[in-house]
């Protein structure tokens, strides 16, 4: 994916479906004794969401690291090129 803002919610849409799978360890008590597979499960696909952003929020331009907080990036802050024709 070239366009940063595409990448940016595909990763918001994974970490919230990690923090669901998370979730869902709390409103299904299936394991008693120790540590519930959901909740690593959770865990592990939210982590992969914030790696997936750090690996593809980037500026198509000049490769620079986007900012991973709000919601559109309009233009790169480090080159200055604008994201309206990606």
């Amino acid at each position: 994916m070239a366009n940063p803002n595409k990448c940016r919610h595909l990763m918001y849409g994974i970490i919230i479906a990690g923090l669901c799978i998370a979730g869902l360890s709390l409103l299904l008590p299936l394991n008693q004794t120790g540590v519930d597979i959901l909740t690593v499960l959770g865990a592990a696909t939210a982590l992969l969401g914030i790696v997936f952003g750090l690996c593809t929020v980037r500026c198509p331009y000049c490769g620079r690291l986007l900012s991973l907080k709000g919601w559109n990036t309009f233009y790169c802050p480090y080159c200055g090129e604008e994201f309206k024709n990606i």
